[in-house]
Parts: C-alpha cells; sequence; structure tokens
C-alpha cells in the first residue's frame, strides 16, 4: 500500500461504482502488466501487455483473481507460460481499481485458463503492477 489504508480503498470503490453505473467488466481487456520484482532478474522490469481471459469473483461478487493470457508466451525459470493468474497484493487493489489508477498484483504462472482454487506463497513467480492497455499514465 502506498496510502494509509482508508485512502488506498478510494481508487477501488470509484472503480466500482463507475463499473456498475457503465456495465464495465474486466473480461476481454487489453492489459498490461508491469514486473517489479521477481525471482528470475530477465523478467525485472519487463512490461507484458495481453488479455484477462476469465476473473474469480470475490464473496462479494466483485472480480478478484483474474487469467492474463499474454501475448507471447512468459518464459520463467526456462519453462514457457502461456497463461499467469493475476491476485490482489493488497486489499482494495481489485480489477476495478483499473478504472482509475493501477493495482499490485501477485504474478503465478499456470498451466491452462482455469482458475486454481489455492495458489501457494510458494508458487508465486513475481510482483507486478496492472493497468489498462488504453491508460496514458504509465507509473515507472
Amino acid at each position: 500500500m502506498l496510502l494509509p489504508y482508508f485512502l488506498d480503498l478510494i481508487p477501488e470503490r470509484l472503480g466500482v461504482l463507475f463499473g456498475k453505473l457503465t456495465g464495465w467488466r474486466p473480461e476481454h481487456k487489453r492489459v498490461l502488466l508491469a514486473i517489479d520484482e521477481s525471482g528470475d532478474s530477465s523478467l525485472k522490469d519487463k512490461v507484458i501487455p495481453g488479455t484477462i481471459l476469465s476473473v474469480k469473483l470475490d464473496k462479494f461478487g466483485k472480480p478478484s483473481d483474474a487469467v492474463f493470457k499474454p501475448d507471447s508466451p512468459l518464459v520463467y525459470k526456462e519453462k514457457s507460460n502461456s497463461y499467469l493468474l493475476l491476485s490482489p497484493r493488497f486489499n482494495g487493489h481489485g480489477l476495478y481499481r483499473l478504472l482509475i489508477t493501477w493495482s499490485v498484483v501477485h504474478i503465478f504462472a499456470i498451466n491452462n485458463p482455469e482458475i486454481a482454487n489455492e495458489m501457494m506463497r510458494e508458487d508465486m513467480i513475481a510482483i507486478g503492477l496492472l493497468k489498462l492497455e488504453n491508460r496514458k499514465h504509465v507509473r515507472r
């Protein structure tokens, strides 16, 4: 979190409101995934364009985890990954936040586009920033 907790929730809540008013859904949206931290130094500072294929809803019916398909497979520790699971790193960094700003996510390599029920922390390959591709500002 970059702001105090209650302030950090504001972009997500504004995004939910805007999404409900406009009918916006994250599925099939073009996004950019910028990797900040990874166990593989070749991924550091890499920006990966791709598409959100599907989402898993949280207990309140909001999209939380997302299956991301990079435009080209991501190579992590010499293994090619065609799909990634993106999970919010912080409370308030869900997919509706993308309508306002960027979101911090945990990145997991997965073998197929079906969302796994439980990902273990040791399965995480990176931490990154997610934003809509058509947004003009980039935090870098």
